[in-house]
């Protein structure tokens, strides 16, 4: 029998989990951080391989804009200088509800988190831009105004034009870009966190109102009991006690009915701070299929860890600290520049400058070693994200793996505590069972078929999760118009 959820209970249709409070003004939504022409920058941004440490080659870092292995291929590239592109989701598994896939997309279009990570693109960008800017000229012009001379007031101008840097402008690019795809790979893992924050709430929903299906109907299955045991009691043909002991079991379990709906309450407000007051039928309690369940895990692992932003976000920062041993290394070389000045004292000029900057003595070997320590940090990072990559979805599969059977037995358990129940109380009628006999077989049936609801909610639970975390299930995005 299917039920849904509604504003007041376990009702007929879905309604609407809340009002639109207003329109978002962005939208949000992955993008990926392999450049082809007319992405990112409107430039290639392969990942800068650095320099070496020690005069050996640098630890084999692998690159964060590098192909994927084993993962899904990501969404195509979008431009960072234009709106958020809007996630589309819908290209989900079959075992997958339709209002979910609804949910997700709108959370990770309108989340106040995913436009702030946005943001962030957008500023790298504009970062690269302005360094970019540090291989062409740079202007200074001065009005002088002195005390006294024929020249006492008079205007200058000097053009510097870098032309030998050693690899310090190169490097503040590489960081800049380094930068971009760390920003990128950070609002790709925050569009992940919202569908993953809205898989949950929804789920936290479903197994809710199942339970509190479950203990509604063991509420009306109580009040029967009470009732009947008050009619055996006013006829003197049964004790007091057990009449005592139905009413204080039917207390039980309208507590529980009453922490359910409290759960309920809570998953739905969750939800509905996540869809950001649009408005989103959830329809009909999705049914168990155990068929639709058996998906082949393999590789699930290695696509996690290829696939997951986090990962992306420290292997940029690493390039980054690799790039940053390149700028501190080339800090200690003087800079070449081509100069033209103006004055009337001397008039036009053109030549060259040798400009070497030292601050506090040997302060840029110090630099150095600095920058190495991070970039070693950087790599330690990358491993342990890694480690803590492969540590979840182990987890999630052993779980999954748990709840399917855990499903399977208990479908097996609920029918069978079903029968006895209903046996103990024929029985008792005819005198060969005892009241007590009667009531925990009762709650007995009912534990069964909460705990088969658990167990199936979780089940549609972790694979979904496993489906988001290895990027099997990931959405497509399109770009809206700029308004």
């Amino acid at each position: 029998m299917a039920c849904c959820i509604g504003a007041g209970g376990v009702t007929a249709p879905f309604a609407a989990i809340a009002e639109p409070v207003g329109q978002a003004a962005n939208t949000a939504g992955p993008v990926e951080h392999r450049e082809a022409p007319g992405a990112i920058g409107d430039t290639p941004m392969s990942a800068p391989k650095g320099e070496s440490l020690d005069g050996d080659a640098a630890p084999d870092l692998p690159a964060a804009d590098a192909p994927k292995v084993y993962g899904p291929s990501l969404a195509p590239d979008v431009r960072v200088s234009r709106t958020m592109p809007v996630p589309d989701w819908s290209d989900s598994p079959a075992f997958i509800p339709r209002a979910l896939v609804e949910s997700i997309n709108i959370s990770t279009r309108y989340n106040a988190a995913v436009i702030s990570a946005w943001d962030a693109v957008r500023a790298s960008h504009a970062d690269l831009s302005s360094v970019r800017w540090q291989r062409f000229p740079s202007v200074t012009t001065a009005f002088n105004r002195y005390s006294a001379g024929a020249y006492a007031s008079y205007p200058s101008v000097l053009i510097d034009l870098p032309l030998v840097t050693f690899g310090r402008i190169g490097s503040q690019i590489k960081r800049a870009k380094s930068a971009q795809l760390q920003a990128v790979a950070t609002w790709r893992q925050k569009v992940l966190d919202i569908a993953v924050q809205t898989e949950q709430a929804y789920f936290q929903v479903i197994a809710a109102a199942r339970k509190q299906r479950i203990l509604e109907e063991g509420v009306k299955e109580h009040f029967r009991l009470v009732e009947s045991m008050s009619r055996r009691v006013a006829m003197n043909v049964s004790p007091h006690a057990d009449l005592l002991l139905a009413q204080s079991r039917l207390e039980q379990i309208q507590s529980d009915l009453e922490a359910a709906s409290a759960q309920r309450s809570t998953a739905l407000h969750n939800l509905a701070e996540l869809l950001q007051g649009h408005p989103q039928a959830l329809g009909a309690v999705p049914q168990y299929d155990p068929r639709a369940l058996e998906i082949d895990w393999a590789n699930a692992t290695d696509q996690a860890v290829e696939y997951n932003p986090s990962r992306e976000e420290a292997l940029a920062q690493a390039d980054g600290a690799r790039d940053a041993v390149s700028a501190a290394k080339a800090s200690v070389f003087p800079q070449v520049d081509a100069q033209y000045s103006y004055d009337p004292i001397y008039g036009s000029r053109v030549g060259l400058a040798l400009k070497l900057q030292a601050s506090g003595g040997f302060s840029e070997f110090s630099q150095i070693t600095a920058a190495q320590d991070r970039f070693q940090a950087a790599l330690a990072q990358v491993r342990d994200i890694e480690r803590q990559l492969r540590q979840t979805i182990e987890d999630q599969l052993v779980s999954n793996h748990s709840a399917r059977v855990q499903a399977a037995i208990s479908a097996d358990v609920a029918a069978t505590t079903r029968d006895v129940s209903e046996s103990y109380e024929r029985q008792f009628i005819a005198g060969h069972r005892s009241w007590l006999d009667v009531m925990n077989s009762v709650r007995e049936d009912i534990n069964s078929r909460l705990t088969k609801a658990t167990v199936e909610v979780n089940a549609m639970d972790t694979a979904t999760q496993l489906e988001m975390g290895t990027g099997r299930w990931q959405p497509a995005l399109a770009e809206e118009a700029q308004k």
